[in-house]
């Protein structure tokens, strides 16, 4: 990932750069973006989240910080847009367990962070910031591996949420017999052999022996009502 660096009084004439045709406020909310990520301490955050929701005090153990610098580093990831909370139970105390809030990634985790930045980079924009040129170097190295390279399925909703399964070549089984994925070459080919409660890809039924094409972010719908088990594909 390559962004050009230039400054405004540097710019040739006929440069176009990110302010020219920019909306309001857009530089900022990307700067904010990569400036959010690039600090190692929030770097660490972001790994440690990534296995599941943790309070603040469970963060800064594990960063070995306290609660106050940690709350700041969580409100900086929190206003970029990054992470996200949500209620949940403490650890058991003498008055019993407290609600807490819990902090997780959003949805698609760290390979949803690269590919972000990986479609700004796509834009062949030119960032005027020194900061932001930072920012973008740390990333690559931090970050760069992380992601890895086999697909995986995310579990999106009941007590599972955000858990994520990879997709084994050459057949992953999903749920038992109820569905399978299987990879053909560099495509991933999604069927149903015909389960009771049927199964959805983006909404549409899946016939009974029919073969989809997965893409990157389709979502998968196990069944329909109180039992239905819904997913997303995540690809590279």
């Amino acid at each position: 990932m390559k962004f050009h660096k230039i400054r405004s009084h540097e710019a040739e004439s006929g440069d176009v750069t990110l302010e020219d045709h920019a909306e309001p406020g857009l530089l900022e909310e990307l700067l904010e973006y990569h400036q959010a990520i690039s600090n190692p301490v929030r770097l660490e955050i972001i790994t440690f989240i990534e296995r599941g929701p943790k309070s603040v005090r469970e963060i800064a153990n594990h960063i070995n910080s306290n609660y106050d610098n940690t709350k700041k580093h969580i409100d900086r990831l929190l206003n970029a847009g990054i992470i996200r909370k949500e209620p949940g139970i403490g650890k058991e105390t003498s008055r019993g367990a407290l609600p807490v809030w819990k902090y997780s990634l959003m949805y698609g985790g760290i390979k949803s962070i690269i590919r972000n930045l990986n479609s700004f980079s796509d834009l062949d924009l030119k960032i005027i910031s020194d900061k932001a040129m930072e920012a973008i170097e740390i990333l690559n190295e931090n970050l760069s591996g992380l992601a890895g390279n086999e697909p995986y399925l995310q579990i999106l909703g009941g007590d599972d949420d955000k858990k994520v399964f990879p997709v084994i070549s050459p057949v992953t089984r999903i749920s038992g017999v109820h569905a399978e994925i299987q990879r053909q070459g560099t495509q991933y080919i999604f069927s149903d052999p015909g389960s009771t409660n049927g199964s959805y890809i983006n909404y549409k039924p899946v016939i009974k022996g029919e073969s989809i094409i997965l893409s990157d972010g389709d979502i998968i719908d196990l069944g329909r009502g109180k039992t239905r088990a819904r997913l997303i594909f995540h690809m590279d």
